[in-house]
């Protein structure tokens, strides 16, 4: 949007003469972009244009000449800190630090791979998942929410046991704090699950296939 302020003897000239102006003036043009910013120029008319078609002249290069790219990069890095609260009684909490990798478009808000750092708060247990993560907010507007689904394979030692791999997933939903094309930052809230095969049952003395635990975590991406 393009706003212009004539000087009153510009308007003067004109309601003496409304097809032109008589006399050089000067020209306030306010220019107010998409994303609220005001950027205010000045300029000489010449005495021999038209008034009309020199507003729709400015009015028109102002629209033309700014471009103002809002669209985020298209490829993405961030990092998360975040923390897993056990729901199965086995002191299996754990604070956390994940990188992402990935692509964004339109309504995807990010689909790529995490790869994260997963360390026990009351024991030496340690997990390192490394996961396909989708998030969207399943449309192509602006929206502070989005759905958040990670699925992938985790590297366990547990109870001073061997490394071991099974499977972890997580799903929640997350606020945009703040959303500019080189910078963003969100929260997630997320309920996930660790899988525990047989085998890793009696190798690690868990007794249950599957761990639940709830996640919340703070993330910034460039």
């Amino acid at each position: 949007m393009v706003v212009i302020f004539l000087s009153p003897d510009v308007l003067k000239a004109s309601d003496a003469t409304p097809s032109s102006v008589h006399e050089e003036e000067t020209i306030l043009i306010t220019k107010v972009l998409e994303d609220g910013t005001v950027i205010t120029e000045t300029t000489e008319i010449d005495s021999s244009t038209p008034l009309e078609d020199l507003m729709k002249k400015r009015s028109e290069a102002g629209n033309s000449d700014i471009k103002v790219d809002n669209s985020l990069k298209k490829f993405m890095m961030g990092a998360e800190l975040s923390t897993g609260l056990d729901f199965s009684g086995l002191d299996l909490s754990t604070f956390n630090f994940d990188v992402l990798f990935g692509y964004r478009h339109k309504f995807i808000n990010l689909i790529g791979v995490q790869l994260g750092v997963h360390k026990s708060l009351g024991s030496k247990d340690s997990f390192l998942p490394i996961c396909f993560v989708f998030r969207t907010s399943f449309t192509n507007r602006p929206s502070r929410f989005f759905f958040h689904l990670n699925v992938g394979y985790s590297f366990n030692t547990v109870a001073s046991s061997k490394m071991f791999g099974d499977t972890t997933a997580a799903i929640g939903c997350g606020i945009k704090l703040s959303e500019k094309r080189k910078f963003q930052s969100n929260i997630i809230l997320a309920f996930g699950y660790r899988h525990f095969n047989h085998r890793h049952q009696l190798l690690t003395g868990i007794d249950k296939p599957n761990t639940g635990f709830a996640q919340i975590s703070f993330g910034v991406s460039i």
